[in-house]
C-alpha cells in the first residue's frame, strides 16, 4: 500500500514538472565577465552572455570557437577588446573553426594581426554569423581588417550589425581568400579602409565560393588602389538587393 502511494506521488510530481518551462528547471548560466571565462564558455558551446566589458590581459591569446562547437554570443551591450596596440602574430579577437553567431548590441574591437583577420578569422569549416553588434577598430596587415574568411566550407553571413572603421591592405572590412563564402543579407559595411584593394570587401574567389548580397549596405569605404566598396579578384558578385 505504501509503495502504491509513493508511486502515485512520484507520478503526480512528474506531471507537474513536465508542465513547467525549461527555464524554471535549470539555473541560468552566469554571464561571463573575464577573458578566461569567455574562452571556457566558447569551449563548452551553447548560449553565452556577456555580463561586462571583456578585455584581454597581457599574454591572453585569441578567443577560439573549436570545431564542432556551436555558440550564440549575446554581446548584451558590452565590448570584447583584444587591446592590441601593435601588430601581433595571431592577433585576431576571435578565431572560428566551429559555428559562432553574435547577437545584441556591443562591439568586437582591438584586434591587430600581422596576418589576416583582425576582428574575426573564420577558418576551414567555420561559420560566423553577425546578427547584431559592431566589429570596429581592428587591423590586419594582409587581409580582412574586420573579418577574414578562408578555408573549405568557411562562411561569413552578415545578417544585421555593422562592420566599420577597420583597416587592412586588402579588404579593410571583409576579405575572402581562395575559398569560403561571404553572404550579405542585412546590416552595413562602412567606413573601412584598404591600403590596396577592396575598402569594404575584397573577394579572392575560388571553386565553390560565393559572394552574394541581398540586403544591407556597403558604403563610404576607401581603397587607395581599386574597389572602394567591393573588389572581386576572381569569381562573381551576385547582387540582388541592398545598396
Amino acid at each position: 500500500m505504501k509503495f502504491r502511494k509513493a508511486l502515485a506521488i512520484l507520478l503526480a510530481l512528474s506531471m507537474v514538472l513536465s508542465l513547467l518551462p525549461t527555464a524554471a528547471l535549470a539555473q541560468d548560466a552566469a554571464a561571463v565577465t573575464t577573458w578566461a571565462e569567455l574562452q571556457a564558455a566558447l569551449d563548452e558551446g551553447g548560449i553565452v552572455t556577456l555580463g561586462s566589458n571583456v578585455t584581454a590581459g597581457q599574454g591572453d591569446e585569441a578567443l577560439t570557437v573549436p570545431a564542432q562547437r556551436t555558440v550564440v554570443l549575446d554581446l548584451n551591450g558590452y565590448t570584447v577588446d583584444r587591446g592590441l596596440a601593435a601588430e601581433t602574430a595571431n592577433g585576431s579577437v576571435f578565431i572560428v573553426s566551429g559555428t559562432l553567431t553574435v547577437t545584441g548590441n556591443g562591439t568586437i574591437t582591438g584586434g591587430n594581426s600581422t596576418g589576416a583577420g583582425g576582428g574575426v578569422r573564420v577558418k576551414a569549416g567555420g561559420q560566423f554569423t553577425l546578427n547584431g553588434g559592431t566589429i570596429a577598430g581592428n587591423h590586419a596587415r594582409t587581409s580582412g581588417g574586420g573579418v577574414y574568411v578562408s578555408g573549405s566550407g568557411s562562411v561569413f553571413v552578415l545578417d544585421g550589425g555593422t562592420v566599420e572603421n577597420n583597416t587592412s591592405r586588402n579588404g579593410g572590412g571583409i576579405a575572402q581568400d581562395g575559398s569560403g563564402s561571404v553572404i550579405v543579407r542585412s546590416g552595413s559595411v562602412t567606413g573601412n579602409t584598404a591600403s590596396n584593394n577592396g575598402g569594404g570587401v575584397w573577394f579572392g574567389g575560388g571553386s565553390g565560393t560565393t559572394l552574394s548580397m541581398s540586403g544591407g549596405s556597403i558604403t563610404e569605404n576607401t581603397a587607395e588602389v581599386k574597389g572602394g566598396g567591393v573588389f572581386v579578384n576572381s569569381g562573381s558578385f551576385e547582387l540582388t538587393g541592398g545598396a
